[in-house]
C-alpha cells in the first residue's frame, strides 16, 4: 500500500467513528473495487458497530480471494 493510501486510510478511520460516515460507506463495501474494499475493510474495522460487522462478514465470501482474506483476518483480530 502506497504511503497517500495508508494516509488515506488513517483518515477515514478516525472518520468512520461517526455514524453517519460509517452508514454512507458500508455500500461501497458490495459495490466498490478491490482496492476500495481492502481500503473500507482496514478502516471500519477498528470502530465496527454491528451493522458494518456484519457487513464486512459478508466480504469473507467475496469472490476475491484476497478481499475474503482481509476480511477474515478483521473478524480474527477483533474476536481477540
Amino acid at each position: 500500500m502506497s504511503k497517500g493510501n495508508s494516509t488515506a486510510v488513517a483518515y477515514l478511520q478516525e472518520l468512520s467513528r461517526r455514524g453517519d460516515v460509517r452508514k454512507a460507506l458500508l455500500p461501497v463495501l458490495s459495490t466498490g473495487t478491490k482496492d476500495e474494499k481492502l481500503g473500507l475493510i482496514r478502516a471500519l474495522g477498528p470502530n465496527a458497530d454491528p451493522e458494518t460487522v456484519e457487513a464486512l462478514q459478508t466480504l469473507t465470501k467475496d469472490p476475491d480471494p484476497d478481499v475474503s482474506i482481509a476480511a477474515a483476518r478483521n473478524q480474527t483480530v477483533k474476536a481477540r
